[in-house]
């Protein structure tokens, strides 16, 4: 059979960077209506509103690959005393530089569907719906919550739902209008005006402003050596890991990429003197519709990269990661990563 011979000119790569979580103070909630435009979701009306925060806590994660769209999962803990959130009550969730896609091809009137949630506790909240307008998620509570209890819940990833191409930025203090901001309309408790996640409960997902893969040898269902460049737009710390979806790349049983982790090097265009380590692992992922297994490579750099400066990580030959059977297009967009 005839192997084709394909190069790679880019691939957009998105680094994920992951803070321990510390406790996030309470903030009274206010009466007055909010001139934030997400506020403009409050339908519901209470005639005799808690003071105080019926949500004490709200953690925000993404899951899978920024370019091949993204799951949102929520984590929330409710106060202790308040009686929590009722049926029918909302948690809204702003989203700037968020969109959504038809990843399933339905009908327009199908994609216009409350999307159903999922995780362990998606009974509690077992829809949301897309407000394109606002980029504002509102998950629609079915069961009343209950005190003290938290609650872990998601949007997958056949909501089509994709993360920005320029990143998603920490907090700003003060909060600036693209901040990601979350409030409900419950009637026991805040926030009723949108407040921005806290920065210790927040996942932030940077982006590089300039980023190649290349292979050597360059065919197709060949093990081969795996060059990965890249330029940040912010510091990446010592630690932080970057990964990345090679679908339908394989690894050789009981090669190193078989037996976890093995070491990439990793090299800096501002320091040609020294080369530095990446820890690196290989995952076989899920079946993907069109029938390809989504692998990624995750790779935790040992030595800090300033901000505009460019890395190179090379995983070896020798590693055994094989290019796919079918070969790899030029500038690729199945090769994505966070």
């Amino acid at each position: 059979m005839l192997r084709r011979r394909r190069e790679v000119a880019s691939a957009l790569l998105i680094i994920s960077v992951l803070e321990a979580a510390r406790a996030l103070s309470q903030r009274p909630a206010q009466r007055l209506i909010s001139r934030h435009p997400a506020a403009a979701l409050r339908s519901r009306v209470c005639d005799n509103p808690l003071d105080g925060s019926v949500i004490t806590r709200f953690m925000l994660r993404y899951g899978n690959m920024a370019g091949a769209g993204t799951s949102v999962e929520v984590d929330i803990r409710i106060c202790l005393s308040c009686g929590g959130i009722s049926k029918g009550e909302s948690i809204m969730l702003k989203l700037p530089g968020f969109s959504r896609r038809n990843v399933g091809s339905v009908s327009d009137a199908m994609f216009a569907q409350p999307l159903a949630t999922e995780g362990i506790n998606a009974e509690f909240f077992n829809s949301s719906i897309w407000h394109k307008g606002t980029s504002t998620l509102q998950f629609l509570c079915s069961v009343q919550t209950r005190n003290g209890k938290r609650y872990i819940f998601n949007v997958p990833l056949s909501s089509g739902l994709t993360l920005p191409a320029h990143g998603v930025r920490f907090p700003s203090v003060p909060p600036a209008p693209d901040d990601i901001f979350y409030y409900t309309d419950s009637c026991n408790g805040g926030p009723r005006e949108p407040e921005p996640v806290s920065k210790s409960d927040f996942q932030p997902v940077g982006f590089f402003v300039g980023s190649s893969i290349d292979f050597s040898p360059r065919a197709a269902g060949e093990t081969s050596q795996i060059s990965i460049s890249l330029t940040p737009a912010m510091l990446i710390q010592s630690q932080e890991l970057i990964s990345v979806a090679l679908p339908r790349f394989r690894c050789q049983a009981k090669a190193p990429c078989d037996l976890q982790p093995f070491k990439s090097e990793l090299r800096l265009l501002s320091n040609k003197t020294a080369t530095f380590t990446a820890l690196s692992e290989w995952t076989d992922g899920n079946i993907l519709d069109s029938g390809d297994v989504l692998g990624t490579l995750s790779m935790r750099l040992n030595h800090p990269v300033n901000a505009g400066d460019t890395a190179v990580i090379i995983i070896s030959k020798g590693t055994g990661l094989n290019i796919s059977t079918l070969g790899v297009d030029v500038n690729d967009q199945t090769l994505t990563g966070m």
